[in-house]
């Protein structure tokens, strides 16, 4: 029997393809729940927003923490407020009495297998608050870090920079003399050329080449 053999077959393999569309999958469930612990403290539902989060811990496990980290470091500060505080009302409902009257509802109907999905959810919202807390935590902390780094490199730089400044008007005041005394040489120089042709019209060739010469060795010499 033959063998067949594709050297050229650069496909991924199906496994591959069924973890990247699930991580994918996951990756948006969890922005749209973010996007849920967004919204304005009162038009937050906190019974919705727990019940979206037991429908996600129902079909992936667990949460991607990393992708709520980077959520949380990209708000902004009115956004991160209505983030924690919503948060708080869900930590609280999870706690709350209607919480726990509802697993007992749940328990006398027999439905342990959804009291165990709640009880899941609320450990996972735990966690949800404690992840949450440390990336605002890290956030603020590299704020008050950058906040002071440009404090301090304000403070170090304005005293060079005042140096700098005296430095190069100085450099800039002497290099516009230089440059000024050159122009005047020079055309002084041109006016005195003008004055010894003047002078030696009647003068041999060897006398004119001479004087000439001993000029041009000056002007340059004083350049």
């Amino acid at each position: 029997m033959a063998i067949k053999i594709n050297k050229g077959d650069n496909s991924v393999p199906q496994s591959e393809e069924v973890t990247s569309s699930k991580m994918l999958e996951m990756t948006e469930a969890i922005r749209n729940f973010c996007v849920t612990l967004s919204v304005p403290n009162k038009t937050f539902d906190v019974k919705k927003a727990f019940d979206q989060l037991k429908q996600y811990v129902s079909n992936y496990d667990r949460l991607l923490y990393a992708e709520i980290s980077n959520y949380c470091y990209h708000l902004e500060n009115a956004q991160a407020d209505n983030f924690q505080g919503n948060l708080n009302a869900l930590v609280e409902y999870v706690y709350s009495w209607n919480f726990d009257n509802g697993n007992a509802s749940l328990e006398k109907l027999g439905k342990t297998d959804q009291v165990e999905l709640k009880n899941k959810t609320k450990r996972i919202v735990i966690k949800l608050y404690d992840n949450v807390n440390l990336a605002c935590a890290q956030m603020n902390s590299l704020k008050r870090s950058e906040e002071e780094l440009r404090e301090a490199v304000k403070k170090e730089f304005t005293p060079l920079k005042e140096d700098i400044t005296k430095d190069m008007s100085a450099q800039l005041i002497s290099l516009v003399g230089i440059f000024t005394a050159i122009a005047f040489l020079v055309f002084g120089g041109f006016d005195s050329l003008m004055s010894i042709f003047s002078g030696l019209a009647n003068q041999s060739l060897a006398r004119l080449t001479m004087v000439s010469s001993l000029w041009g060795l000056i002007i340059c010499n004083g350049i």
